[in-house]
């Protein structure tokens, strides 16, 4: 049973994530492929979904992993080695991708990108559940709450203005209110204004006009 309590290391990447991956194949399942605006959609989509995968388990296999095995020798060997079978199938769904973004696209081009999409999705989230129970409690049984926060503060301090943009696009619409409010208002504290108020009007084309103006009253205060 997980302690809810305890800082979770891959709560708000891992929704990122999933919603991401949710709307990919969304739009991979009702995209009319004949229409050159729709595919585009689905293309900046999976250009988004994609290096954010790869992002994420770059700073997995070289922060939090990393960590893990500096104090329990082989207990990250599982996660990495599931990593690289998950960028092996990626890439050959950002070369299907590639293909339908190219064309011309033929009649069976869709319906295979979204199988194998699909399929890719259930080993991903089967992935995901594996690192929030088994890895955490790991990470929990060795490092303390200000640790856990330093390896996501390392994470964020490596990371370029423009991915930490699309992660923050990813991630707000993911959370909940309550959630939102603790994560932008610790984004407003450490990010220069010109940056924050970049990222809100980001964020207002990605959020209903009720979220947004929630979230930005909130954050006035």
């Amino acid at each position: 049973m997980q302690n809810t309590n305890r800082i979770k290391s891959f709560d708000a990447p891992h929704k990122a994530l999933r919603y991401g991956l949710s709307q990919l194949l969304i739009h991979a399942g009702k995209t009319d492929y004949t229409n050159r605006a729709e595919i585009d959609t689905l293309y900046n989509i999976g250009k988004d979904v994609f290096k954010m995968l790869t992002v994420h388990a770059h700073d997995e296999n070289n922060v939090t992993l990393k960590h893990l095995e500096s104090k329990a020798p082989g207990a990250s060997h599982d996660n990495m080695a599931d990593h690289e079978a998950i960028e092996a199938r990626q890439l050959e769904l950002e070369n299907q991708l590639e293909k339908i973004y190219k064309g011309p696209v033929s009649a069976t081009v869709p319906s295979e990108f979204y199988s194998s999409l699909s399929q890719y999705i259930s080993n991903y989230l089967l992935h995901m559940h594996s690192e929030e129970t088994d890895t955490q409690q790991m990470l929990w049984l060795h490092f303390t709450d200000e640790e856990l926060i330093g390896h996501r503060m390392e994470i964020m301090g490596k990371m370029e203005p423009e991915m930490l943009k699309l992660w923050i696009k990813y991630i707000v619409p993911a959370q909940s209110f309550q959630e939102n409010t603790g994560f932008m208002g610790g984004f407003k504290k450490m990010a220069p204004q010109p940056f924050f108020e970049s990222v809100m009007a980001m964020l207002e084309k990605h959020l209903n006009t009720t979220e947004f103006q929630k979230l930005s009253a909130a954050l006035a205060h």
